[in-house]
């Protein structure tokens, strides 16, 4: 008995010894793990977490601590959000915990709910910043990011390694691969990055006169980059600049290395064609609903390619009757569908559009009964409208793309060569940036635009008749009343009222040949928009109407070349329509006003330099002069010289100033006769009907 209790108490003592020991370690374990974590060194801190963990997988502290530790692990990434969205359901968590989600939902695409989480961060954020959780950066950064994720753009992958990370860069050991040799050198190390423990990767073409290399650069605005730097004359390198714009060549080959899908001290090593090809998928996001029976949410959908019959897969709706499939890009696609419960097949053919943008397309697909009381399936494509949950599902395409697996066999080389041409083609006929269809749809915008500009040049030419009309008999007015002060003049025997008679007569010829210049002017800016604009205008709306019919049944039938073809033929009266309007034409007289302006202070500048030189000559012929009334006979032949030559520079000045107020007074009678036929011609266009002037 005695045996007994001593072995019970031996057993008790080394039970809680252990526990005691086990706490102790715990916690030991912990603080390591924390202090590793607040010196941002999260790799190391992984797996003390880890194990912590998985004695305490309920702790909302541990599961915010680990989860954003894999946030850094690069292959363990993707685990991350699971723990930190179950860490911030505690109220009381750590406000960073929010910080770390929003950095895992940023890491995965989905900008959105990043913002909101970062946005979060900083509300809970204490007053004191601590400069190693950026939120604002990391909120503009998703922003951008949502605005490029519809203009994101597939990568061509040739090949596809994963190698010891030491061994990167083995792959260019032939330097006639990649024109030069690739180093790792101190040489053009910026102060940041010593900071950041970077040596820059450069690049040396053979007899290098540029070079390229990666940097932090000065600041972390754009994190680390491409740089470049020219020799300078005297053979030394010049300033390291950031790369402007992107490479595009499609024919050549460029490595680079990743170690975010890699095990720790490993690399996937990645060779890709250099090219911007837009992604071609399309994502159709739908929904059933059954009006017979709401209670049915199941569809089946047999997917097959419209043009040649490859059967592309199956779609069921989930329980909420929600579909989603991602086509491999636009085109007709034939929908087979069917119903649980029913053999009955429904046969549809979809034409999906070929997108500009990379978003999701909508569709609903309706069970009903038609007026017959025939049981029937009704399909709209509901493409214009939102799509819920966008962002996530363009995230879930992005995801798989960016494991940037060996894709270079999906890829039509030759359509890539002749969409650059038909993007330089359609660059030179002025539809930058457009499809096809924005073609058509722009050619249609053209026609009403003819329209437009046909019947704003008759309501302009009205106006400017009317005006014409009005000023044409003030002329008459003004005639007759200074031929009635000349005839006074003539009559009176009186000098000064003669005088003061023949004066008023004159300002009335002044302002009656103004006038007379300014009916000149419009009448010939009326013939100028009857001749470009009105009488043409009809006959091009005519004409357009046949070019988009005819360039819109090429396209339809996918003789995309002939309908490029038909354009280049055409080019000079879509030329013509788009440079044909009153306000093109408008535009011409204000840049005529501005150079005439431009030229008249030019002129008077040159005027004023010319009078202060005119100034200093008169003031040293003066000098000259009084030094030669006392001047001894023998400087006086000197003096008279100079005074020579003084007075030749000052006739040369005094006729420069001459000439200088003629071309003065003409830019201003211009100037005066431009602005006055702009201001006739704005209001042209802007009164319905001219009533007075």
């Amino acid at each position: 008995m005695k045996v007994l209790k001593h072995i019970t108490s031996v057993f008790v003592f080394l039970f809680f010894s252990v526990s005691a020991y086990a706490q102790d370690s715990q916690e030991e374990m912990k603080d390591k793990a924390n202090a590793l974590f607040e010196k941002e060194q999260y790799v190391e801190a992984t797996s003390l977490y880890l194990r912590i963990l998985s004695i305490e997988p309920r702790s909302f502290e541990l599961n915010y601590r680990y989860g954003a530790c894999l946030l850094y692990n690069s292959n363990k990434k993707q685990d991350a959000l699971k723990y930190l969205k179950y860490s911030i359901t505690d109220a009381d968590i750590d406000s960073r915990a929010y910080f770390f989600t929003g950095k895992a939902l940023h890491l995965d695409y989905q900008f959105e709910e990043a913002r909101k989480h970062y946005q979060v961060y900083l509300n809970k954020q204490s007053r004191k910043k601590d400069d190693r959780y950026d939120a604002e950066r990391s909120i503009a950064m998703c922003i951008n990011g949502k605005k490029l994720l519809t203009t994101f753009t597939d990568i061509i992958v040739a090949e596809k390694q994963e190698i010891d990370d030491a061994r990167f860069f083995d792959i260019y050991s032939d330097s006639r691969t990649i024109g030069g040799v690739i180093l790792v050198s101190n040489q053009f190390q910026s102060k940041l990055d010593r900071k950041m423990g970077h040596s820059p990767i450069v690049h040396y073409p053979p007899n290098a006169k540029t070079i390229y290399y990666s940097s932090y650069g000065e600041d972390l605005s754009t994190g680390k980059d491409i740089y470049v730097s020219r020799r300078l004359l005297n053979g030394k390198w010049g300033e390291s600049q950031l790369l402007p714009g992107v490479v595009d060549s499609l024919f050549q080959n460029a490595y680079f290395a990743s170690a975010r899908q890699s095990e720790a001290g490993k690399l996937h090593v990645y060779k890709v064609k250099v090219a911007r090809v837009p992604i071609q998928e399309i994502i159709v996001s739908g929904e059933f609903v059954s009006e017979i029976d709401p209670e049915n949410n199941d569809l089946n959908v047999t997917l097959v390619t419209h043009s040649n019959g490859v059967d592309l897969g199956k779609i069921k709706t989930n329980e909420k009757g929600k579909y989603s499939y991602v086509f491999p890009q636009g085109g007709k696609y034939d929908y087979i569908i069917t119903l649980d419960g029913s053999d009955q097949e429904y046969k549809f053919t979809v034409t999906l559009p070929f997108l500009d943008e990379f978003r999701p397309l909508k569709q609903r697909v309706t069970h009903k009964k038609n007026e017959a009381g025939e049981e029937i399936i009704l399909i709209e494509n509901l493409f214009v409208e939102k799509v819920e949950g966008a962002e996530a599902m363009i995230a879930q395409v992005i995801r798989k793309k960016a494991e940037l697996n060996v894709n270079i066999d999906n890829f039509d080389f030759d359509s890539f060569e002749a969409e650059k041409q038909k993007e330089k083609i359609l660059e030179d006929l002025g539809f930058k940036d457009m499809s096809l269809r924005d073609v058509g749809i722009q050619l249609a915008s053209l026609k009403l635009e003819a329209t437009e500009n046909g019947n704003t040049a008759k309501r302009i030419e009205a106006n400017l008749g009317e005006e014409i009309l009005i000023k044409s008999e003030r002329v008459l007015g003004l005639n007759a009343i200074e031929k009635e002060l000349t005839e006074k003049a003539r009559a009176t025997e009186d000098p000064v009222l003669k005088y003061k008679l023949l004066n008023e007569a004159k300002q009335k010829q002044i302002e009656k040949e103004l006038l007379i210049a300014d009916v000149k002017g419009l009448k010939e800016l009326r013939t100028k928009i009857e001749e470009n604009i009105g009488r043409s205008s009809l006959d091009d709306g005519d004409k357009i109407t046949k070019i988009q019919e005819q360039f819109e049944k090429r396209v339809e039938e996918g003789y995309d070349k002939a309908a490029l073809k038909f354009l280049v033929d055409n080019k000079d009266v879509l030329s013509k329509v788009k440079s044909s309007s009153p306000e093109n034409l408008m535009g011409e007289y204000v840049d005529e006003s501005i150079k005439v302006r431009e030229d008249l202070k030019k002129q008077k500048t040159s005027k004023f330099e010319y009078e202060v030189a005119e100034q200093q000559l008169e003031a040293a012929l003066r000098t000259l002069e009084l030094r030669k009334s006392g001047a001894k006979k023998k400087n006086l032949e000197k003096i008279e010289s100079e005074i020579t030559t003084k007075q030749f520079e000052l006739n040369l000045v005094q006729d420069g100033i001459n000439g200088m107020k003629k071309r003065i007074h003409d830019l201003e009678v211009k100037l005066n006769s431009t602005e006055t036929r702009l201001a006739s011609f704005q209001n042209a266009m802007s009164t319905e009907n001219v009533t007075s002037i």
